[in-house]
């Protein structure tokens, strides 16, 4: 069941015992030219955008249309990895067509797009000559193509990160403009624990929360108030203590190097909790997660994502170039992909088949909160955030 924004104050609920069928329905509905132009005439009208009949109803129909190629490339059963791989990354490009045009502040439509993918994908991939798979897989981002013009729709400046030409190797991760596949898995939150026992190597998302320290600090602030009938002082603070849930046994360094940018990092213990836990500026009265980046899914808590590139943070983003990466090893590289599949180099296999999955819940969910661009909440009857 799903009810308007206009209905449930300003948001979209979803509620459902299968909430992914409930994201695929509400998604399918804009598969209607009539009902596309309805969301972009409300989207447009939210936004205080004018915009004319005709260029509304050009972006309707390019919204429809990429809406239902990402449904065929996503919905369609397939039964092999292979399949599946290279569906997958044109379902999410599909989508990523869907959230431009859905824009009305842009004039992205059908022939604009085409504009677009006639200069390629706007990613590229090498082999870096010094290492071994899995460690030797590179993607950067092309000047012109379809990425870099999805970024620039999405408020990145593609510019600061493209390549005019492949590099010849891959230096460490954030140190250049390119990025290793494996490093792209470590930014899947909800496969942190695969990639971690698969690789073990340590992940680049981290989960984050408010950490008891701050409690505890208002705690001492009460005690040396004295008397319970004495004021208490209120400690104005331009900071939050944010705990990282993560094994102890992570090394400093690599905290340091790609976690959060907390200062004061270090494992403290309060109430007989002990985590790794740093110091987060904000405003006096302000909410740390109102800046600093989290993201969290159907498959992972609340959780910090090392930027891509130092500059793309947003998950789908981040997807759409994991997912051309795997589609060039199953289209292009038939003798790395059989070693992946049934060869020396199965143990990946995993990592792609877990993958699999976690496209299959979570990118039509960042794909309808992205096309709707309102607050969508997603939850299935009995629980304690559905409505009574």
């Amino acid at each position: 069941m799903a009810r308007s924004g206009d209905e449930d104050g300003g948001r979209l609920l979803l509620i459902s015992e299968s909430p992914i069928e409930q994201i695929w329905t509400q998604l399918s509905m804009w598969e209607s030219r009539a009902l596309a132009l309805k969301l972009i005439m409300e989207r447009a009208e939210r936004a205080d955008v004018l915009i004319g009949r005709e260029k509304a109803e050009a972006k309707a129909l390019a919204l429809s249309y990429c809406l239902r190629n990402a449904r065929e490339n996503l919905r369609e059963p397939r039964q092999t990895l292979t399949l599946k791989t290279v569906a997958n990354y044109y379902g999410c490009m599909w989508f990523a067509s869907a959230i431009v045009a859905a824009d009305p502040a842009n004039d992205v439509d059908l022939p604009q797009l085409e504009r677009f993918t006639k200069k390629g994908h706007g990613l590229g991939n090498f082999v870096d000559p010094d290492k071994a798979f899995p460690a030797n897989e590179y993607v950067y981002v092309k000047e012109g193509g379809f990425y870099p013009e999805f970024l620039r729709a999405s408020a990145i400046d593609a510019s600061r990160i493209a390549l005019r030409k492949a590099p010849v190797r891959g230096g460490p991760d954030g140190e250049d403009r390119s990025v290793g596949m494996m490093a792209l898995f470590a930014r899947v939150p909800e496969l942190a624990d695969a990639y971690r026992y698969v690789t073990g190597e340590w992940p680049f998302n981290f989960r984050i929360f408010h950490s008891s320290r701050n409690m505890g600090e208002d705690v001492d602030d009460a005690q040396r108030a004295g008397p319970l009938s004495a004021v208490i002082p209120k400690r104005a603070r331009d900071y939050t203590w944010l705990g990282l849930g993560t094994t102890l046994a992570i090394p400093r360094d690599h905290l340091i190097t790609h976690g959060p940018p907390l200062t004061e990092l270090d494992i403290k213990t309060y109430a007989g909790s002990t985590h790794w836990e740093g110091k987060w500026p904000t405003t006096v009265g302000g909410h740390w997660w109102e800046t600093l980046k989290t993201y969290k899914s159907a498959m992972c808590g609340q959780s910090w994502i090392k930027p891509l590139f130092g500059e793309v943070q947003e998950p789908f983003s981040i997807h759409l170039v994991l997912l051309y990466q795997l589609s060039i090893l199953a289209r292009y590289r038939p003798a790395v992909w059989r070693e992946i599949i049934e060869g020396d180099e199965d143990q990946y296999q995993v990592l792609f088949t877990g993958y699999d999955q976690v496209v299959t819940r979570i990118l039509p969910e960042l794909a309808l909160r992205r096309i709707y661009d309102r607050h969508v909440h997603i939850t299935q009857p009995g629980s304690w955030s559905a409505p009574l």
